[in-house]
């Protein structure tokens, strides 16, 4: 059998990107910015024992709900940069 080396974050996200292109009206759309947020700090990867490629680069998100955490962060920073 000839294993295969793994593809890097940035191969996967350009296939991501390529795939869904046809279906959206814009390659940089935030929906990809949000599903890329999506896979690397909320899915879990079975083969990482349930771990989330985030948390495998030393990166946790608190809370029971990771995408609402994320989201509130992602509000409140943007609220403090509003302010200055």
């Amino acid at each position: 059998m000839k294993l295969r080396p793994k593809p890097s974050s940035a191969v996967i996200r350009g296939e991501i990107r390529a795939k869904m292109s046809c279906v959206l009206s814009s390659v940089n759309s935030p929906i990809l910015d949000g599903y890329e947020i999506f896979h690397n700090h909320v899915r879990p990867c079975l083969g990482l024992d349930g771990r989330t490629l985030a948390e495998l680069a030393g990166i946790k998100v608190e809370g029971e709900n990771k995408l609402l955490t994320i989201i509130q962060n992602a509000r409140l920073q943007k609220v403090v940069t509003d302010k200055k």
